[in-house]
């Protein structure tokens, strides 16, 4: 269960940590974001030390989970499991 109909910044980063590696575009509408807000997310964690991104140019191709993000992801699955948010992982759009 979400707070709202949206979802927060924290479950949008807790859905694509959950996605572990592979290739944006797949990422991009597996978590259901449009190009900016993949940008800006992507952006975000790359300089968190979540994701590594493989880019060809300009453009990131391809990502990969850190450690550091499969740390965070289990810290944040026990957080909304304590406060009763659903993992998404099992969710129905």
């Amino acid at each position: 269960m979400s707070v709202g109909n949206r979802r927060s910044e924290l479950e949008i980063i807790r859905d694509i940590l959950s996605f572990g590696n592979g290739r944006t575009t797949v990422l991009r509408y597996g978590v259901n974001l449009s190009h900016a807000q993949m940008q800006k997310y992507l952006g975000f964690m790359e300089k968190s030390g979540l994701f590594e991104l493989e880019r060809h140019g300009s453009r990131a191709l391809s990502f990969q989970i850190t450690d550091k993000g499969r740390a965070a992801l289990t810290q944040m699955d026990q957080l909304f499991e304590l406060v009763g948010i659903d993992s998404g992982r099992d969710r129905e759009e």
